[in-house]
This record gives C-alpha cells, sequence and structure tokens, in this order.
C-alpha cells in the first residue's frame, strides 16, 4: 500500500483538481452547480449595481453597494484562477514524482491496478498469442502451395542470378543432324553444340556434345520460362534445359530452345512395342530383371515407371505449373539418370503469377483431357498484376485444384500400361467414347465390358495386373480417373497409395542382387533367404532384422532402407547365401517362430518348404 499524508492534500482533495473528463459524474455536478451559483450572484450583483445607480441613489451608499459588487466579482475571478492553476499544476511534467506519494499520485487506482491481472492492466510483456497467430497463419499461407514466399525469392533473386551465370549460345554453335519430330508449336531436331566456352566450363572432352535444338514458332517465350523455373526448382523432372535465344535474321524471328540430349525413347514408342514393359527394364533399372515372365514382372515394371511419372508430376505442382499436355509423347526415357523425365513445356501453365494462363482458352490433348477441359473456372478473371496474382495464388489454387487436370492423364498413362488394346490411338478414343457413355465412371465400364459370357483378350490381361496385390491397382485407376476434380486424387495421394507402399522394392532388390551371380545354383532354401535379405527393412513379412543377420553369421551392418541392399551385399552375397544355407540345411528345424518372422527349412518328414 502507499503511505497516507496527514495535513497535507487528501486523495478526495486531488481528485477534484482533476479535469471535468475524468471526475466523477456526482462530483462534476456539484461543481457545475457551485459555478452556477457563482455566476448567478455575479448577475445579480452586477444587476443591483446598475439598478441603484439609475435611481439616484446617494453618493456614499452608493459606492458602498458598487465596493461590494465588486469585491464579490473578485473574489469568484479569484476561485476560478485558483481552480485553473491548480489543474495546470497537476498535469505539468515537474509535478511528477515531486512530494509524498499520496500527493502525486492516485493511490485508490494504484491499490486497485495492483490486484487486477497483468493482460487487463495492459501491461503484459513479450508477443502475445494473437500476434504468434497471425505470424504462423501468414507463413503458412505463404509456403502454401503452389508457395508465394519460394515464388517471390525465386523471381527477384534466383532468376536474376540464373540468366547472368547461364552460358549464351548463338545459331552458329549447332550443327543439326536431323529431326527428331514436328507439332503445332514447333520442330525439334538432334545437333551438335561446339560451344568451346560451354564445353570448357563444364569440362566436356571432344569438341561437341549432343543436345536437343526447338525453333518454336509459337509459345516459346513461354516454354523458356517454364523451363527455367523447373530447372531451378526440379531440375531433375524434366529435360536439362540450356538456353534460348532469338533468331533474328530469320523469317518471324523463332525463338530457339536447347536441351541437354537424354535420349530418343520416350513412352509412346515403349508402351506400343510388342516388348512392353519388358523392353524398359534396362532404362530403368540398368539390367533386365532375373524374374520369369509373367504377372509380377510387369507389375514391378509398371510401379516403377508409374511412380516415376507421378513424382515428376508432384514436382511440377509444387512449383506451381500445371502441365496440362501430359501424356506418353512427353515423357521420355533418360539414358542418363536411367529415369522417365518430362518434356514439351510450351503448353503449361504457371499458376504462381499467372504466365500462360487465359481462363477461357485451353492446350490440350483431347485423347488425355480431362472432362472439365479447364484447369481452373472459366469465371476465374484475368491475371492482375504480378504481385497481387502471386498473393492470391494460394487462393485460387485450394478453390480450384488445377494439378487435378494432370491427374487424370497420369490415369490413363496407367490405364495404357496395363491394357494392351488402350495402346494405339484410335482404341484410345474409342475408350474415351464408352467412358463417356458411362458417365466417366471407370467401375461401371469395367461393368459393361466384361457384362459378356468372355471379357476380350486385351482387357483380361489388364484387369489380371491391376487386380494384383488386392486390386490396388483397379483401385489406384479409379481414384485417378474420377469425373469431379474434387474427387479425383492428387500426386502425393496417389504417391502414398497401397499399390506403392511396401510394393515392390523387395521384388526387385531380389532380382538385382540374384542377377549380380547367376552361377550358384539356388535351391528353394537359398532363394527364400535371398529373398528375406532383399526383404531387409521393408514391412512385408520375412524380412530379416540386424540381430538376425548377424546370429546367420553376416557381420557388417544391416540394411534398413531396401534401395541400400544391391551396394551393400554385393561384395558378400555368394558367402553370405552358401554359409546360412548350410547351416539351415543342417539344421533340422521343422519352423522357428520370431516375431515378424516366419522361417521355413528342410526337414525330412515334412519334405520342402
Amino acid at each position: 500500500m502507499a503511505p497516507t499524508c496527514s495535513g497535507l492534500v487528501s486523495p478526495t482533495q486531488v481528485q477534484r483538481l482533476h479535469t471535468p473528463s475524468s471526475m466523477h459524474p456526482r462530483v462534476a455536478n456539484h461543481i457545475g452547480n457551485t459555478r452556477s451559483a457563482s455566476h448567478s450572484r455575479e448577475t445579480q450583483s452586477r444587476t443591483l449595481l446598475v439598478r441603484r445607480s439609475r435611481t439616484g441613489a446617494g453618493r456614499g451608499r452608493r459606492g458602498c453597494v458598487t465596493r461590494c459588487a465588486l469585491d464579490m466579482h473578485h473574489l469568484l475571478d479569484l476561485h476560478q484562477h485558483v481552480d485553473t492553476i491548480a489543474q495546470g499544476l497537476q498535469h505539468m511534467p515537474f509535478a511528477t514524482g515531486i512530494g509524498p506519494t499520496c500527493a502525486v499520485m492516485n493511490c485508490g487506482d494504484v491499490e486497485y491496478r495492483s490486484t487486477l491481472d497483468a493482460k487487463l492492466r495492459m501491461e503484459e510483456t513479450g508477443v502475445s498469442p494473437i500476434a504468434w497467430g497471425l505470424l504462423f497463419s501468414a507463413l503458412y499461407y505463404l509456403t502454401a502451395q503452389p508457395g508465394v514466399l519460394s515464388g517471390a525469392l525465386d523471381y527477384y533473386l534466383l532468376s536474376p542470378l540464373d540468366r547472368a551465370t547461364r552460358p549464351r549460345f548463338r545459331k552458329g554453335d549447332f550443327k543439326m543432324e536431323k529431326k527428331l519430330g514436328a507439332g503445332a508449336f514447333g520442330e525439334v531436331y538432334k545437333a551438335k553444340c561446339n560451344n568451346t566456352k560451354y564445353l570448357a566450363a563444364n569440362k566436356i572432352e571432344g569438341d561437341s556434345i549432343p543436345v536437343v535444338v526447338k525453333k518454336a514458332t509459337d509459345f516459346g517465350i513461354e516454354e523458356a520460362w517454364m523451363n527455367e523455373r523447373v530447372m531451378r526448382a526440379c531440375p531433375d523432372v524434366c529435360a536439362a534445359f540450356l538456353d534460348a535465344f532469338e533468331d533474328s535474321t530469320a523469317k518471324g524471328k523463332p525463338l530457339w530452345l536447347i536441351w541437354d540430349f537424354e535420349g530418343t525413347k520416350n513412352l509412346s514408342d515403349l508402351i506400343t512395342s510388342k516388348q512392353f514393359p519388358y523392353n524398359m527394364e534396362e532404362g530403368l533399372f540398368g539390367r533386365p530383371l532375373n524374374l520369369p515372365n509373367g504377372k509380377t514382372r510387369k507389375v514391378v515394371i509398371m510401379k516403377a515407371a508409374m511412380q516415376q511419372v507421378l513424382e515428376a508430376t508432384a514436382a511440377l505442382h509444387a512449383t506451381g505449373i500445371v502441365h496440362r499436355d501430359l501424356k506418353p509423347q512427353n515423357l521420355v526415357l533418360s539414358d542418363v539418370k536411367k529415369k522417365l523425365k518430362i518434356i514439351d513445356l510450351g503448353g503449361a501453365a504457371d499458376l504462381r503469377i499467372g504466365i500462360n494462363y487465359v481462363p477461357q482458352e485451353y492446350l490440350l490433348d483431347p485423347r488425355y483431357c480431362a472432362p472439365e477441359r479447364f484447369i481452373m473456372s472459366t469465371s476465374t478473371p484475368l491475371a492482375p498484376p504480378l504481385v497481387i496474382a502471386a498473393l492470391l495464388a494460394p487462393v485460387l489454387w485450394g478453390l480450384n485444384r488445377p494439378d487435378k487436370f494432370d491427374m487424370y492423364a497420369a490415369g490413363l498413362i496407367l490405364m495404357q500400361m496395363a491394357f494392351p488394346s488402350l495402346r494405339s490411338d484410335n482404341n484410345l478414343i474409342a475408350f474415351r467414347k464408352v467412358l463417356e457413355d458411362c458417365d466417366f465412371d471407370l467401375r461401371a465400364w469395367r461393368a459393361r465390358v466384361t457384362a459378356g459370357s468372355k471379357t476380350p483378350k486385351g482387357l483380361q490381361e489388364g484387369f489380371e495386373l491391376l487386380d494384383e496385390s488386392g486390386g490396388a491397382g483397379w483401385e489406384l485407376a479409379c481414384g485417378l480417373l474420377e469425373k469431379k476434380p474434387s474427387n479425383r486424387m492428387d500426386a502425393k495421394a496417389a504417391l502414398s497409395h497401397r499399390w506403392f507402399r511396401g510394393s515392390s522394392e523387395g521384388l526387385m532388390n531380389s532380382a538385382l542382387l540374384a542377377s549380380f551371380d547367376k552361377s550358384i545354383g539356388l535351391t528353394d532354401e537359398n532363394s527364400w533367404i535371398l529373398n528375406s535379405i532383399a526383404r531387409n527393412g521393408t514391412e512385408g513379412a520375412g524380412g530379416f532384422t540386424e540381430g538376425q543377420l548377424q546370429e546367420m553369421g553376416y557381420k557388417g551392418k544391416a540394411a534398413t532402407d531396401p534401395k541400400e541392399l544391391p551396394t551393400i551385399f554385393v561384395s558378400r552375397l555368394q558367402r553370405t547365401v552358401a554359409r546360412v544355407a548350410t547351416r539351415a540345411n543342417n539344421a533340422n528345424v521343422r519352423r522357428i517362430g520370431m516375431p515378424g518372422l516366419k522361417f521355413w527349412q528342410r526337414d525330412s518328414e515334412y519334405g520342402a518348404r
């Protein structure tokens, strides 16, 4: 408590010196009545003075009345002056902290405020929870797809640096070899680049390197923009883009675009071959799989190829780019990276800032386009200025989900991989017409084509492949080919589907391991042990743990990631298999039960496993 003071100004008296805005209503009313009475008495005295003067009263008496009236008037003026001076002194800076506590502070207010919470006293220190919430909300919005913050960083910092450091080319740096293809927007050639500065900067031996050049007659600037964006954000999902330059000497001033030469095989050429999908093994795995021809081997290859397509599409969508023309012809199998890469971004739309996007127009292939035909609503306005468009991008993306447009094409690619009868253009168009008659319901289409006594051979094989793993492949195809975009899977959801989860990695690793040395005579036990090693760390039953491998004589570190298995077990595979097989054959144990492990061994009474 603040100390009290006797004989000095009391808190009540200090309160009376406050300004009228801070007075208690009753005090203000009392002071107002007092001042009104004083003013009334002053008026009465002055009226009396005038009246006495006019009546012609005696001089002495009139002088007395005048002096009384003037004295009363002076007293009233003095009272007002004192009141004004007291109020002024109270609010002057030098009065703060001078004198006893109760004379310079409102003790009642201090005692009352000390009982209140710091939040009510507005004396809290630090950042309030509301401010933190607003901060995190802003960060979430700026980093939400398609990424306002990353887009600003790319546009204002990374893009100028990229253009300043990128090698420059001219038409004389290339020697055309052969024409690879032509389309509505330009012609594509294979050429040799002899730019000495580029060769020296990249430490390339020889006097030239193979490249792919495109003479773009339309949408060249847009395609160059998309390729530059992709090379900065996700360079491994598309063909390596080098540069673009304008040929001012040619008619129409076409734009030339240059890429590294990745290969000549696209997915369309591969799936139309009679050897599909076996003809993709060299490109995807580097060698043929050591598995018998059949459904299992085909599903392994299909999963690997489809997973790469979805990963590349997801990377594009993460940067705010929708391809709009995803199809097998625009997926090239890279001879260098051993993976499928996306090409031909001329029809893509950058929805982060609205480049190459017009609401009422669309660029698509009618064979692979989604039923909605537009990536966003046609009522969407034209792109506003760049900064406003970037700030509104997460809202438009969340409302329209334009990435779902590409996912329908991905579903059709999966159907073409599975069904041989859908790999030709005419059959694909016929399939789309029947699917449209079924209201784009893939399940209704299956019921319709299998209603007869016998399913056509070209369709029966596809159903068998997609029905592997409990129908997971068919379930994925139905999710990608949903009519409504809101019900359709996006790339991330498709990649996390159970068709890929715990997928064929074990089988692929087993095949790769087995192909390292085909001279080993693998018995049933040896094959089972090899498969168990390959499934190490996977969710499937039968995988070895690190402790179990050490018990069986393997002293090295067991891999927890199936992808690491080939590099870990190659050097010691033969010795490990031989040692474990010998111990297993000599154990004569019918069945050993371990957590997560079913260990079947040969026994004379039960025969083979």
